[in-house]
C-alpha cells in the first residue's frame, strides 16, 4: 500500500510532500520556467542538526543564471539527493527531481504553505 502524502508549496516555488514522519522537497516546475539546460547543481554543505526555513539547500546553475533551492520549513535533513541529474530536474522537477528528504520540526509549519488547490491554478499548468 502506498503511503499517502500532502503536497504544499512555498511562495518562492519550492514544493513539499508531507508524509507521516518525513517530507520530500524540491523546486516547482514554475521556478524552472524558461530553463532549457542546467550546467550544474551544487548542494550547499549543511551543518548537522536543525536547519532553518529559508536556508539554501542547493544552487542550480543555468548559463549566467542561478536558481536557489531553499529549505521550505524548519527541520532536519535526512538525505540530500546527491544523484540528482539535470535531466531529472528538468524532466520531472516535482518527482525524480527532488532535492532533499527532511524531518519537519513542527507539524504547524505546513499551515503557512500554499495548498496544492491554491497553487496549481496559478502556476502549475505552465510549460517549461
Amino acid at each position: 500500500m502506498k503511503e499517502s502524502k500532502e503536497r504544499r508549496y512555498t511562495r518562492d516555488h519550492e514544493w513539499v510532500d508531507f508524509y507521516r514522519s518525513y517530507a520530500i522537497t524540491g523546486v516547482s516546475r514554475f521556478k524552472l520556467t524558461g530553463i532549457r539546460e542546467i550546467d550544474k547543481i551544487i548542494f550547499i554543505p549543511q551543518v548537522s542538526g536543525f536547519i532553518r526555513e529559508g536556508t539554501i539547500l542547493a544552487a542550480i546553475f543555468c548559463s549566467d543564471y542561478q536558481i536557489m533551492a531553499h529549505m521550505p520549513i524548519d527541520g532536519y535533513i535526512i538525505k540530500i539527493n546527491d544523484q540528482l541529474s539535470a535531466k531529472d530536474l528538468l524532466g520531472n522537477p516535482e518527482g525524480e527531481g527532488w532535492i532533499a528528504i527532511i524531518t519537519p520540526w513542527d507539524e504547524e509549519h505546513k499551515t503557512r504553505l500554499l495548498t496544492e488547490s491554491y497553487y496549481t491554478p496559478k502556476y502549475k499548468g505552465l510549460q517549461l
